[in-house]
């Protein structure tokens, strides 16, 4: 079961062991800052493609997902259910972001 520090954080964005043990809380972000942060975890490769480089968290209508460094993300692929891909491209492009996802 989880800790008091825990169970009064949960909810609040994301919760981070410290050096020390402590948790600690970043908070959940959406639109431009949040997307700003999530691209940061990508690399573009020439032929649009995003290559994983940082794990990186979110959450939406299916719930949460994290990438995994190493996993190269397409616009047409969905990673389960989301489309990782044509989001970091929409932003790279249009500056757009999705409307319905939580950074974590």
């Amino acid at each position: 079961m989880f800790d008091t520090a825990h169970t009064a954080l949960q909810g609040r964005g994301n919760l981070r062991p410290t050096k020390g043990g402590k948790l600690e809380t970043k908070p959940a972000l959406t639109g431009v800052l949040g997307m700003r942060e999530f691209a940061a975890a990508f690399v573009r490769s020439a032929d649009g493609s995003w290559l994983c480089r940082a794990p990186a968290r979110f959450t939406g209508p299916l719930g949460p997902f994290t990438t995994v460094p190493g996993t190269l993300y397409r616009r047409a692929d969905t990673s389960p259910g989301y489309k990782v891909g044509r989001w970091l491209g929409d932003w790279h492009q249009y500056g757009l972001t999705p409307s319905d996802i939580t950074f974590l």
